[in-house]
């Protein structure tokens, strides 16, 4: 069977990568976006790509979106996701996950059948992890282990002049 995967943007960058990276392993993907550049990089790449107003619903009606498995809603704006993914649900698609900006809005999104995936936890959840993790820092040429504890439940205390590192570590500009 081959699958059939929905993916609505609303003018967010996320949508077109998604589809366009989606359409060689699923089969069939139909990327629905208000944003005419966007469907047209998609289109480049072979994606079923239809500039349209996800807001209204009869845009969901017909032509093989009854039929996916799956419904990607990826905007910015997490009441526009929750609203398609309602969409999407009414029309029979299976699997419907969302785009959560905001964590306030995860039970609304859980409530409504829709997997909430939230950007914010996401990223939360692995500085976190990261912080509990020793480092390795570089040192005159030699590689040291540093294990400094980190308290995520208190605020930081970091001088306005240090910075992050990619690393998680901490920078404090000589001088």
């Amino acid at each position: 069977m081959v699958a059939v995967v929905v993916v609505v943007d609303r003018g967010g960058p996320i949508g077109g990568a998604l589809a366009s990276r989606i359409v060689d392993d699923t089969g069939q993907v139909i990327f629905l976006d208000g944003n005419e550049h966007a469907v047209e990089r998609a289109s480049d790449a072979g994606v079923d790509a239809r500039t349209v107003d996800s807001s209204r619903a009869g845009v969901f009606d017909g032509d093989g979106i009854e039929r996916a498995d799956l419904g990607l809603v990826v905007s910015p704006e997490d009441g526009h996701n929750l609203l398609v993914g309602q969409f999407l649900r009414l029309r029979g698609v299976e699997r419907v996950v969302g785009l959560v900006n905001d964590p306030a809005n995860l039970d609304a999104f859980a409530g409504a059948g829709i997997e909430p995936v939230c950007a914010t936890s996401t990223l939360t959840g692995v500085l976190d992890a990261r912080r509990r993790e020793p480092r390795v820092g570089v040192r005159s040429g030699t590689t040291e282990t540093t294990v400094e504890p980190h308290e995520t439940d208190e605020p930081s205390r970091t001088d306005d002049r240090e910075r992050l590192r990619s690393d998680g570590g901490r920078v404090r500009p000589s001088g």
